[in-house]
């Protein structure tokens, strides 16, 4: 094969890989599970803890468990609702719910601990309990995610759900996501 027509053909394959790979990776990274693109530009955060920092023991069963305050920006214009699932990962089962809300309206900026916004529906943790569970690690350092989406929709789900029955019905709705982790280990504070 002539050297230039190599040459030429190499600077394809290589231009064809960069483009192909940039647009893969860059639509995966906006991608839900659920597959609904999302702009990534909602936020959660948290003035009792940053994201990767320990939630206050007193937010936990070595305290009060109440449910930690949370500051939500930038919300999609065309949200409808807003709804929340914390959860912990390393619970020893695999997965510990300890809090799902829906139906939080998309104007929403602040979840104050037990005080959730007008027409907010709570569902089932993993302890079969309506409401928040705060964290009580048995051992370990464990990673709470409080992931919020916003949803081009309202949800009719009754209260009883859990957070299968929410994921389900979120399922091609969820316009974009923020995920804010906080860490916690029993006794450790």
């Amino acid at each position: 094969m002539n050297r230039k027509i190599l040459v030429a053909v190499l600077i394809l394959v290589v231009l064809a890989v960069a483009v192909y790979g940039s647009s893969h990776f860059t639509s995966n990274l906006n991608k839900s599970s659920g597959g609904a693109i999302m702009s990534g530009t909602m936020t959660l955060t948290s003035k009792l803890f940053k994201d990767g920092e320990f939630i206050p023991s007193a937010y936990t069963c070595d305290g009060e468990g109440a449910p930690v305050t949370l500051e939500v920006a930038d919300v999609p214009s065309n949200a409808k609702s807003l709804a929340l699932i914390v959860n912990d990962p390393d619970a020893p089962n695999g997965n510990f719910v300890h809090w799902t809300v829906w139906n939080m309206a998309a104007r929403t900026r602040e979840i104050v601990g037990d005080l959730l916004p007008e027409n907010s529906v709570e569902g089932k943790n993993s302890a079969g309990s309506l409401g928040w569970t705060s964290p009580c690690p048995p051992s370990g350092m464990h990673h709470y995610h409080f992931t919020l989406y916003a949803l081009d929709t309202v949800l009719a789900l009754p209260d009883e759900s859990t957070d299968a029955d929410l994921h389900k019905a979120m399922d091609s709705h969820v316009i974009d996501s923020s995920v804010l982790i906080g860490l916690y280990q029993k006794n450790s504070q």
